[in-house]
């Protein structure tokens, strides 16, 4: 198996598949309400939505700066506030993830080894790094939603 198709495995386990370190990000999802999306457990803390947003948006940077475009996101688009707290809010919130990833690994697949060695779109960093950077990102934020979720189950 060469590094593009390992990368490619690598971001379905820790997204929907059975990652080594515990639960993927779609597993953390699992039984999460639109109501306990948007409840705030914690003074502090962002939201189960704006975590996932967020998730979902670097994802999609990665997919622009795998298309060559230089994106420098502003804090605002990074940490998206939802504009409703609706059922229908927060199933938009999931098919924005789910779409965001499948459009990274479509264009993970695409990739040739010459350009898994090539500088992300205005980086000083390869797109390797890029990749295997946005799985850590997406394992972090996957271990963030299970602490949430557990804290909110508590509460019930």
């Amino acid at each position: 198996m060469g590094e593009v198709k390992r990368i490619a495995e690598l971001l379905r386990k820790t997204y929907c598949g059975e990652p080594w370190h515990g639960p993927s990000l779609k597993e953390s999802l699992a039984g999460v309400t639109y109501e306990m999306a948007f409840a705030k457990p914690q003074v502090g803390a962002h939201t189960i939505s704006v975590i996932i947003n967020h998730v979902a948006f670097w994802m999609e940077v990665v997919c622009h700066r795998l298309d060559g475009k230089i994106v420098e996101p502003t804090p605002d688009e990074d940490w998206r506030a939802p504009a409703e707290m609706t059922k229908d809010a927060w199933d938009k919130t999931l098919m924005r993830l789910e779409t965001a990833y499948e459009s990274l690994v479509s264009r993970i697949q695409a990739l040739t080894p010459v350009q898994l060695e090539s500088p992300a779109s205005g980086k000083n960093y390869d797109n390797y790094t890029m990749l295997h950077g946005v799985i850590d990102h997406n394992v972090y934020h996957s271990g963030q939603i299970a602490l949430l979720r557990k804290n909110l189950m508590q509460r019930k």
